[in-house]
């Protein structure tokens, strides 16, 4: 562990020419993401339901919320959001408004469609906010 990951540190990055500062996401940022990932099922819940009576919309909202209900920071459908180009656009943005609150989300998306500047900043954003696993040491043959 260094004092970057004790001291919650931010991670300088330098994107156009500008050096700005990555910070670690707060558990109000992982929230964030998750409303963002809950509602991006309901969106398309609610694009589906021209054409169906109100039963089946009924039906098509219900179980849109459902689903959405279930989806945390952790599951698979957050995670997979998290390497599409909006949600990781999304998680940058949360991690610089911290140390730049005039930053622009359009700014970021658009940085991030530069595949260089996409891999620098989300392997940074993965390393601020890295949980490291703690593994069991593994025994050697004939220790029982």
């Amino acid at each position: 562990m260094n004092t970057a990951d004790v001291t919650a540190a931010p991670s300088s990055i330098i994107i156009k020419g500008q050096t700005y500062l990555l910070s670690p996401l707060t558990d109000g940022d992982f929230g964030e993401f998750e409303r963002w990932a809950q509602d991006r099922y309901m969106n398309v819940a609610k694009r589906n339901l021209e054409g169906l009576t109100t039963e089946q919309q009924q039906i098509v909202l219900t179980g849109a919320v459902e689903s959405a209900a279930r989806i945390t920071i952790t599951t698979p459908q957050a995670l997979q959001l998290m390497t599409s180009l909006e949600g990781a656009g999304l998680l940058v943005y949360l991690s610089l408004r911290h140390r730049h609150p005039d930053l622009e989300k359009s700014t970021v998306m658009n940085w991030l469609t530069d595949p260089k500047i996409l891999k620098a900043t989300m392997d940074r954003i993965d390393r601020l906010n890295a949980v490291k696993k703690r593994g069991r040491r593994k025994r050697k043959r004939g220790r029982q």
